[in-house]
Order: C-alpha cells, then structure tokens, then sequence
C-alpha cells in the first residue's frame, strides 16, 4: 500500500522551498488527522487502497486486469480525486492526487481516467 506520509509525487519534490511548508502540514495531518475531513477522507482513500492490496492478494492480479471490478474502483477513485475540490482538512490535495494517480498505475490503469 501506498505510505501517505511519506509519499511525495515528483511534483512537489521539484518545487522546492515552497511546497515544504505545505509537505509538512500535509505529512503532519496525515500523521494525526484532527480535522474531520482529514479523518473522513484519509479513512476512505486507505479503504480504497487496502480493496487493491486484498484484490491482489487473493487473485494474484490487478485489478487494472478485472474487467468487472477495475472500472468500478477506477469510479471511486475518481470521486476520491473530485473530492480534492472541497474541503481536505489540511491534506494537500496535489500530494493527494499525485498519491491517486500513483495507485492507479500500479494496478495497471490509465490515471487520465481519474479525471
């Protein structure tokens, strides 16, 4: 499973100084998420990423492989990145999108389709 915490997309590695100040509120509220809507959406991006981990687990597959529940996870996802236009609770929604779009890939699926 992707590490939330210490994750970073290459995006916001290469901005230097001034991304850092919203790294370390973006690593600090996934490292003891306070706020409501931190808690709500890290609980469902960690659901939607342990339904890939147990998926892989016991099929062996991806589910970029799954003609029937590939699509359907792609779905959530997507509502998961469209999220990012509320209200994130202190997350950083381009770290959270890099860390969607990651998770996409790796189970063999295009990220264009998160929208």
């Amino acid at each position: 499973m992707v590490d939330l915490i210490h994750f970073l997309p290459r995006s916001v590695q290469k901005h230097g100084q001034w991304s850092q100040h919203w790294v370390k509120q973006h690593k600090a509220t996934v490292a003891n998420p306070t706020n409501p809507h931190a808690q709500a959406y890290l609980a469902m991006v960690y659901g939607w990423l342990a339904y890939a981990d147990a998926h892989n687990d016991r099929f062996e597959s991806s589910l970029g492989e799954d003609y029937f529940l590939g699509p359907l996870w792609m779905d959530i996802g997507k509502s998961l990145n469209r999220m990012l236009n509320g209200e994130t609770g202190g997350l950083d929604s381009g770290i959270m999108n890099g860390i969607l779009i990651r998770a996409v890939q790796m189970q063999g699926l295009d990220p264009v389709d998160l929208g």
